[in-house]
């Protein structure tokens, strides 16, 4: 890494939100912020500090679009290896063999007032999940995003994301290696 980079690395772990994750996790959002967010700058997307406990990793704005609010995942491992879409995730969707899978849920357990998991993610929390491919490539810079709202829901409550979802390893379907298209995908939903 760059000079500039350990300090970014150092600075972003010094965060608070940042004191009970993996570190793998904070490799792939400083890979999101500075490879993927930062070659959109010159486009004119601005990337806004975030404070407090969000539901999402980076919010970015552009004068003709308007706020998206993107959370970042990694890629999932089991035994060091990277996990594939398996058992009922293929029986009632065959075209994801061979995909693999991330966990979209939140790292912190509780409950909120009315004694309801704060783990599992709603839809409308963010509008862009990205999904960091470096288990499988071994490229911190490799990222497929796909609109929220194509995400699967939970089969007991479908106001929630289901905690594994698959992704392609390349452009398919609902999932696009650029960002920017994933972006129009959600605008398009909304109009």
């Amino acid at each position: 890494m760059e000079y500039y980079s350990r300090i970014h690395f150092r600075s972003h772990c010094a965060k608070p939100r940042y004191h009970e994750r993996g570190v793998r996790g904070i490799i792939a959002e400083l890979c999101f912020d500075t490879y993927i967010i930062g070659a959109m700058k010159h486009k004119g997307w601005i990337q806004h500090q975030l404070f407090g406990d969000l539901p999402y990793d980076a919010l970015i704005s552009h004068p003709h679009v308007g706020e998206i609010k993107i959370q970042t995942k990694n890629q999932r491992l089991e035994r060091g290896v990277p996990k594939y879409a398996n058992g009922p995730m293929i029986k009632f969707n065959p075209y994801v063999e061979g995909w693999y899978v991330c966990e979209t849920q939140k790292t912190r357990t509780g409950k909120n007032a009315e004694g309801l998991d704060t783990r599992p993610y709603r839809f409308g929390e963010f509008d862009i999940l990205s999904v960091c491919l470096h288990p499988s490539s071994g490229d911190w810079t490799r990222f497929m995003f796909c609109p929220a709202y194509t995400l699967m829901p939970r089969a007991t409550n479908p106001e929630l994301i289901a905690v594994l979802q698959p992704v392609p390893p390349t452009r398919q379907g609902n999932w696009t290696d650029n960002l920017e298209e994933a972006i129009e995908w959600h605008l398009n939903r909304n109009r």
